[in-house]
């Protein structure tokens, strides 16, 4: 029977650092979950194209975090139960 399963995943860097899945065990965290999903947002264009559909009336002046980040954040916490 032929092997389709892929040995290791990478994703998108995180604050500088290599994100990669393997299924080799070692180092393991709960909240792959959500990598995963930011990965499938990211790969996908969803949220560049939520940020196109939404008209932001914020003063520019006042602006920490753009329109994108907030809404990454946002369907991420909601995908996670938060």
């Amino acid at each position: 029977m032929a092997k389709h399963t892929q040995e290791t995943l990478c994703f998108h860097p995180v604050n500088g650092k290599t994100v990669r899945a393997d299924f080799n065990g070692g180092e393991l965290s709960s909240d792959f979950g959500a990598l995963l999903l930011r990965e499938t947002a990211t790969r996908s264009g969803l949220i560049p194209r939520l940020v196109n559909a939404i008209q932001d009336k914020r003063h520019q002046s006042y602006i920490d975090h753009s329109m994108q980040d907030l809404l990454m954040q946002r369907v991420l916490q909601m995908a996670c139960g938060y």
